[in-house]
């Protein structure tokens, strides 16, 4: 091997290092999302948890609050989501719903595909709340907590 394929590999690995470090710290920067008509400004993440296990569906009372999540439980987002704000893996959340949901106990969640359509969603709802990459929130929504090694 000359020494121009030597440095080209260590360019390579330079560069696949760089680009896997920005999307891991991406998918440790975590935010809880409301419509910036939202009643909500705040939240703690015991809070959070709460909500989107529908243990509690009120944090201002007389405000009852609906937790959306993406469809998608395979997503690094959800998986991160699951992890960090509700101590569960996508296969303990699964089967908490399974038993709430089979029990009569509650409702199943608002699910979406798409963060895009969970914006809308929130835009349109002003009690509904959400979560997504600190990167993806737009203006017009509001970080109720934020979740990753930059807080």
């Amino acid at each position: 091997m000359n020494f121009n394929m030597k440095n080209r590999y260590r360019y390579l690995i330079a560069l696949a290092i760089s680009v896997s470090g920005a999307s891991m710290a991406q998918a440790n920067d975590l935010a809880i999302v409301a419509s910036a008509d939202s009643d909500l400004t705040a939240v703690s993440r015991d809070q959070a948890a709460e909500i989107f296990l529908q243990n509690a569906q009120t944090i201002i009372p007389g405000t009852k609050v609906f937790p959306v999540f993406l469809a998608d439980r395979e997503s690094a987002l959800t998986e991160l989501f699951a992890r960090q704000i509700l101590g569960k893996s996508i296969k303990q959340l699964r089967a908490y719903w399974n038993l709430k949901v089979l029990s009569g106990r509650i409702k199943p969640p608002i699910m979406l595909k798409t963060s895009k359509e969970l914006i809308d969603y929130l835009l349109t709802n002003q009690n509904a709340i959400g979560y997504l990459y600190k990167t993806d929130v737009p203006s017009e929504l509001r970080v109720l907590y934020r979740e990753g090694p930059s807080d």
